[in-house]
This record gives C-alpha cells, structure tokens and sequence, in this order.
C-alpha cells in the first residue's frame, strides 16, 4: 500500500510538471489554451490531475484485490494440502504402530513358545534318565537275583512268575490274560493277582506292559545301530512285543514312561550327538 501511495504522488508530481511546461509554452507563444488552462483554474487543473490519477489509482487498486484473492486461494490451497499431508501422516503413523504392535507380539509369542518348548524338552530328558536309570537298576537286580537264591520273603509264585516273564518271555503273546498265566504256573487269579500287587505294586495289566515297553525300548535303541530290527516299523514292534496295534503300544508307552516312544528316542538321540561331540 505504501508503494502505491508513493507511485501516486510522483505520478500526480509528474503530470504537474508536465502541464506547467504547457502552460509555459502557451503563454510565451500567446496561444489559447484549453479551458482546463486558463488562468486561474490551477485548481481545476489539479483537480483534473487528481481525478486521472485516481481512475488509475482506482484501477491498480482492483489489480491489487484480484491479486489478493488470488493469493487467498493459492493459501487456501496450500492449507488444504497441508491438512491432507497431517492427514496421510497420521494414517502412516498409526499403521506403523500397529505394525510395531503386531511386531511386539509376534516376538512375545515366539520368545513364549521357545520357553514352553524348552521346559518340555528338559522335561524330557529328566524323564527319559529316570527310566533309564530305573532300567539300568532292573538289570542289575536281575543279575543279582540270577547268581543269589530268592529271599525267604518271596513266594515260589512270584519266582515263578519272573522266570515266565524274564526267560520265556510269555509277555509276547499277543491278548496274554490272567488265566493264561495261571494255567501256566498252575495256580488260581487270586493268588496271582495278590502276588503282583504285593511285590510289585501293580496290577496285571500294567506288569505285563511293563514287560513289553521295557523290550520295546530295547528294540527301539537297537535300531539305530542297525540291530536284528532295523527295517521294523512302529507297528511291527508293537505286534513283536505283545501289543495288538500302534495305538495301544502308544497308549501304554505314554501310561508307563510319559512320553510317546518318538519323543523318548529323540531324546536317547539329542544325548548320543552330545556324547559324540
């Protein structure tokens, strides 16, 4: 506004200077001058000045609004962009929380299922050694037995019994019950299941499956050295040791020791590579 001010007033200063030039002229020539120029009308003349310089003024001053609102709508539209860029850059900045979010919990997940995968393998391995070992004081046991009389505590029963089981193996025998062992030791079921229950503190079925998960597990370790049953499957060994099928094999498996027979030979395995390395 200031500048206009200032080209106004030398515009006006400028077309003074110009009309008093005429006025200069006509006299000294002694010709007649317009009317706007004759003697005593210098303040029509500068009234003149000012209305000219005013329609030009007037005239900038339109210039200057359409210039203004032309501004005005660049602003505008600066403004709205600036609202869709705060606008687009929210959105970014919630999916990357998200992202992070959903980040956060897949590495919690991970990090808790490496844990409980963990625990379960220590498991493992503590209860794979507490029957080996229980295994290993068996045999000794046995051996003892073998090369010392039976104590005057045991019955000729359960001497009997062990003999069936330990040297002829009878567990094998596939659907093996009660009054099979009986006609075989020439004894009654109460008896037997007496002798079973005080001695070793179980009950038929779980005597006899112990038997045959102890021998599977011997059949099992012998297959990764390339033993007599090498090219046996699951089901053939459950079948050789007395068991009628794979699923009840597993199920007796997972009654006695804990684990299935693949978690407890990958077990046996993990601890022959650390031996080795």
């Amino acid at each position: 506004m200031k500048t206009l001010a200032l080209s106004h007033k030398r515009q006006r200063y400028d077309m003074l200077l110009f009309i008093g030039f005429l006025l200069f002229t006509t006299s000294s020539s002694r010709v007649s001058c317009p009317p706007f120029l004759q003697e005593n009308e210098e303040p029509c003349l500068i009234n003149c000045v000012d209305m000219a310089l005013l329609e030009q003024y007037q005239v900038d001053d339109v210039l200057l609004v359409q210039y203004l609102q032309e501004i005005q709508y660049e602003v505008e539209q600066i403004e709205q962009l600036l609202v869709q860029q705060v606008k687009s850059f929210r959105q970014q900045l919630t999916l990357l929380y998200r992202v992070i979010f959903v980040g956060c919990a897949i590495i919690a997940l991970l990090a808790y299922i490496y844990f409980l995968e963990r625990q379960k393998t220590q498991s493992q391995r503590h209860i794979v050694q507490q029957y080996e070992t229980y295994l290993q004081h068996k045999k000794e046991a046995r051996k003892e037995n073998d090369s010392a009389k039976m104590s005057c505590t045991l019955t000729k029963l359960v001497e009997d019994l062990q003999h069936l089981f330990e040297t002829e193996k009878t567990y094998r025998q596939q659907g093996l019950s009660v009054d099979d062992v009986v006609q075989k030791l020439q004894t009654n079921s109460k008896y037997l299941s007496n002798a079973i229950n005080q001695h070793f503190h179980k009950n038929f079925t779980e005597f006899v499956n112990t038997y045959r998960v102890e021998e599977a597990i011997e059949i099992l370790k012998d297959q990764n050295e390339g033993g007599e049953y090498a090219h046996y499957t699951i089901q053939a060994i459950a079948e050789a040791v007395g068991f009628n099928g794979r699923t009840a094999f597993y199920a007796a498996f997972k009654k006695l020791v804990g684990l299935t027979p693949t978690e407890y030979m990958g077990v046996i395995n993990q601890q022959k590579e650390v031996k080795k390395g």
